[in-house]
């Protein structure tokens, strides 16, 4: 699909302190007026398609130790970055804070703490038992590192999850 530089949708506007309110909504279809014989719109060129093979993972730490906070997101950010590296892979990763609550296994206890999603898309297309295994290493790496009871591993295909892991250290 054509990429157009705006936004032709529905406009509002309202002018502070003077109580004028405008409002535009187009009617019927676009056309698109070329600017000069020849003009044509492309479509934008797609790196890769890929969306029914492609495998990602997704982990869930927290930052605590315990009942204190301890970890923030640049040290697992730093794990990442450090474990793909030895893994020869791309540190590529999206990470995400939340908040989450989390009841030991240990002592029974829960907590509501700071933590992350740390998202890895297979953009080394690494078959699955070599994405999964570097996941796994990934994961439990994170729970020795930064001291936590478990942390989740989800591995997804086509976005649809094809394992759940609780790592542990």
């Amino acid at each position: 699909m054509p990429t157009i530089p705006c936004n032709p949708g529905a406009y509002y506007w309202a002018n502070p302190g003077r109580k004028l309110a405008v409002s535009f909504r187009g009617n019927g279809p676009l056309f698109f007026v070329p600017v000069h014989e020849g003009f044509k719109l492309v479509p934008n060129p797609y790196d890769f398609v890929d969306s029914d093979a492609i495998l990602a993972a997704r982990i869930l730490v927290g930052f605590n130790v315990g009942a204190r906070k301890q970890w923030k997101m640049k040290d697992v950010i730093g794990i990442v970055q450090d474990v793909r590296a030895k893994q020869k892979r791309k540190p590529d990763a999206s990470f995400v804070a939340q908040q989450g609550i989390y009841t030991s296994s240990v002592s029974g206890k829960t907590v509501v703490e700071d933590g992350a999603q740390i998202i890895i898309v297979n953009l080394d297309r690494d078959p699955m038992p070599k994405f999964r295994k570097h996941m796994e290493r990934l994961a439990e790496t994170l729970a020795r590192r930064l001291k936590q009871e478990l942390v989740l591993l989800e591995i997804q295909k086509a976005g649809q999850t094809v394992a759940t892991i609780g790592m542990k250290p």
